[in-house]
């Protein structure tokens, strides 16, 4: 099973729950907590798909997963929302009030 793949179709299945409340007015901190919670969501789905048995150390296997995601996904995305940044930009332009 090609895991970069799995991991690319499970974050993408789940967006539309993790970011349902997004709004130009969406701050940093906002955006930190929806990103860190589809990351851990990312880790706990694939850690389930990529073991082959379910036994008594899938809790250690999601908790490594969850830590993994969050690790890599997060720097990434936060950087959206830092100053220059695209969500940064929509987020200013809606406090202009040039987005509704």
């Amino acid at each position: 099973m090609d895991q970069v793949k799995l991991i690319e179709e499970v974050a993408v299945a789940l967006q539309p729950f993790y970011f349902a409340n997004v709004s130009p007015h969406t701050t940093a901190v906002e955006y930190r907590k929806m990103f860190e919670a589809h990351a851990r969501a990312v880790g706990r789905v694939v850690a389930v798909l990529m073991t082959d048995e379910i036994g008594p150390d899938i809790r250690d296997k999601i908790e490594q997963a969850e830590r993994h995601m969050v690790g890599i996904m997060v720097p990434g995305s936060m950087k959206a929302v830092q100053p220059g940044g695209d969500l940064a930009e929509l987020s200013a332009a809606a406090k202009r009030g040039d987005v509704e």
